[in-house]
């Protein structure tokens, strides 16, 4: 029976540990999705430069407003 213990209780330690790799695998794919949802944002063809001047334009004046409102 102990010795049933210490394996089932080695076997808990390695699967909680291969959760937590999972966990920091899923974060880091998280965070590529996220920088890739932005890149494709601002990702234009020459016809949509003039947009996406535009957009870059608001995101800047939207930071700036949010950067003002700290400072105060």
């Amino acid at each position: 029976m102990k010795q049933e213990k210490q394996q089932l209780l080695a076997k808990t330690e390695d699967l909680e540990e291969s959760i937590n790799q999972l966990r920091k695998e899923n974060q880091i794919l998280e965070q590529k999705y996220e920088n890739l949802k932005l890149a494709k944002m601002l990702i234009v063809s020459d016809d949509e430069s003039k947009d996406a001047k535009n957009r870059i334009q608001k995101l800047v004046r939207e930071i700036d407003k949010c950067i003002a409102l700290l400072n105060q």
